[in-house]
């Protein structure tokens, strides 16, 4: 029987770019979406968190230091756009550009507890979508070598839920660490302290052994469960070129990540900057799904999942 083909990093990251070079839209909803973040009405919780500035707060027990620290979190967190929250899932150089890309204007202020507890579930739900149907998209044209509408329409409904209770898994997750974390710390600051530390090398073996679980996702139209299972399982067959793989596509995500953030605090370049990371972004997703999809049919019980 043939051995199936695994491509090297270098074919791994040329194909999955190939893909993005003859299927250009495939960088549509994330630059669209950085558009509307750049030149649409922005919305903001200024008036909410202006509640609890120091000139608000009554308790005489607030210390100097304490107040200029709230004062600086109201300032930084009231000029944030909670628009961004719809490229929380996608590759953003405006949602993440340090202090914001100046456009727009607040066309929305939210001054209560409950017009938050509405609007920022809404927007975060509305990027779980956005994100699904990003990466629908790159998951079909690759399984077809092209994008093909019908079939990107048939894989949406069970993508997006699969997608969508992946997420509320880690996000379990991540509030069972922090609730750890929290309670050590009530019970004792040096308890906190050992919680904590335990909680990151944790975190990081989740980031690394999951990392290919989305591709199994949408490519082999896995569960959750069996998704995170399938990424495990690659990690286990091939640990070291898998550790690289992630470290490298890690590194250049961030990397760049910094520099369109640098660029998108520029007038000049905050179209380069959507661009830019839109592409490489998409690119880089690509070539994650084509390094999953070459190692998937050789993985114990997933012959013929994709």
């Amino acid at each position: 029987m043939e051995a199936p083909l695994r491509r090297g990093v270098v074919e791994t990251l040329t194909a999955g770019f190939s893909i993005v070079n003859r299927q250009v839209a495939l960088v549509a909803l994330p630059v669209a979406v950085d558009l509307v973040l750049w030149l649409g009405p922005k919305v903001s919780l200024r008036p909410l968190l202006e509640k609890f500035s120091p000139g608000a707060l009554e308790s005489q027990q607030a210390t100097a230091e304490g107040a200029t620290e709230m004062g600086a979190l109201v300032e930084t967190l009231g000029g944030t756009n909670v628009m961004a929250l719809l490229s929380w899932l996608l590759p953003s150089a405006v949602g993440t550009a340090p202090g914001g890309v100046q456009g727009g204007s607040v066309a929305l202020a939210i001054g209560d507890v409950g017009g938050a507890a509405l609007a920022i579930p809404l927007l975060m739900g509305t990027g779980i979508i956005l994100a699904a149907l990003w990466l629908a998209a790159i998951a079909t044209a690759l399984r077809l070598g092209r994008f093909e509408l019908p079939a990107y329409v048939n894989s949406l409904r069970p993508g997006v839920g699969r997608y969508g209770s992946y997420l509320i898994l880690l996000l379990g997750a991540v509030f069972g660490g922090v609730s750890v974390t929290v309670v050590a710390t009530a019970i004792h600051p040096a308890l906190g302290s050992i919680a904590f530390f335990l909680m990151v090398p944790l975190a990081l073996a989740l980031y690394i052994y999951l990392f290919f679980a989305i591709s199994a996702i949408f490519i082999g139209g896995f569960s959750p469960l069996r998704a995170m299972g399938a990424s495990i399982r690659l990690f286990q067959s091939s640990f070291w070129p898998s550790l690289g793989f992630v470290g490298l596509v890690t590194t250049v995500t961030l990397g760049m990540g910094l520099v369109w953030g640098q660029l998108a605090a520029f007038p000049w370049g905050v179209a380069i900057a959507i661009a830019g990371n839109s592409y490489i972004a998409t690119g880089l997703t690509a070539s994650v799904m084509v390094y999953y999809l070459d190692r998937a049919t050789s993985l114990p019980g997933e012959q013929g999942a994709v």
